[in-house]
């Protein structure tokens, strides 16, 4: 018929198996008889072997796909701290802040009071020239002290923004020292 096919037989006593193929010529076929026993000694090992690798595959499968679950989830908790330390970082500084404006007010307004409530001195006694003089010496100080203060917000401001520039001045300590204590 021109297939290619097989086809059971007993032929003394044993099973057979005939496979035939088709020839062009004539209608002729080449057919191979091999016994039973010798397709099942053969065919054996390579079903056992074709099952031992489906389920070595399949080992190996789930765990490359267990390694690749783990490095997924390593990421995500590296993420995920980072995230974390970024917030509590966020948080402090942001709690840094305000803890810095609070001080900052109270020492703004301190030398602020000074200079207003001199100057009411100062006009008060404008006729005495040492108590004006004296008077005018601590709002001198006093202006001094809350400029300092102002440049120091900004210094602060600067240091956050990573552009301070630090300054290598010589300074007199007793004056610092007695402009702290007329303060």
């Amino acid at each position: 018929t021109g297939q290619r096919g097989q086809v059971s037989l007993t032929y003394k006593g044993g099973k057979r198996v005939g496979f035939y193929t088709p020839v062009s010529v004539n209608g002729w076929a080449i057919v191979k008889v091999v016994t039973q026993d010798y397709i099942d000694k053969t065919l054996t090992p390579v079903r056992q072997n074709s099952i031992i690798m489906t389920v070595a595959i399949t080992v190996l499968l789930i765990l490359l796909a267990g390694l690749v679950i783990m490095v997924i989830l390593s990421v995500y908790r590296q993420s995920n701290l980072k995230l974390a330390q970024a917030y509590t970082h966020a948080e402090n500084a942001n709690a840094a802040k305000g803890r810095f404006l609070s001080r900052m007010s109270h020492e703004i307004r301190t030398p602020l009071n000074a200079v207003i409530g001199l100057t009411e001195i100062a006009k008060t006694n404008a006729g005495d020239k040492e108590k004006t003089l004296e008077t005018l010496e601590k709002i001198d100080s006093s202006s001094k002290l809350l400029l300092g203060i102002i440049n120091d917000v900004l210094d602060m401001s600067a240091i956050e923004n990573e552009k301070l520039k630090i300054a290598n001045e010589p300074f007199d300590i007793t004056e610092l020292l007695d402009g702290i204590y007329t303060i």
